[in-house]
């Protein structure tokens, strides 16, 4: 995606980490972009039943984290429907390892 100060891999595997989800930042995009690609809009949620591997997201949807998860999914689901064709997959800074970028690209 067009850098977005807001979502950077690193911030992201931080957050996940502290709700305990079960995928890492590369995985979130990719299930977010399936997600919306597969027709789910706004409004549906299941994606993040998904990251969270549960179905009562209502604590977590509620809090600081799922909003900025929203966020993430909002502004993916703009770029995906837009025509500024400025998407790019969340995955590591090009300053990272090649290892970890390797890594974040195969779970995307």
């Amino acid at each position: 995606m067009d850098h977005d100060p807001r979502f950077d891999h690193a911030e992201l595997s931080l957050a996940l980490k502290e709700v305990e989800a079960l995928t890492d930042p590369a995985e979130t995009h990719g299930l977010i972009c399936g997600f919306i690609c597969s027709g789910s809009g706004l409004q549906d949620r299941l994606w993040l039943a998904s990251i969270l591997g549960t179905e009562e997201t209502e604590d977590v949807a509620n809090t600081a984290f799922g909003f900025y998860l929203l966020e993430l999914y909002e502004l993916t689901y703009t770029q995906l429907q837009g025509f500024q064709f400025d998407f790019q997959p969340l995955l590591p800074a090009e300053t990272d390892p090649i290892s970890l970028r390797v890594s974040a690209l195969s779970h995307w």
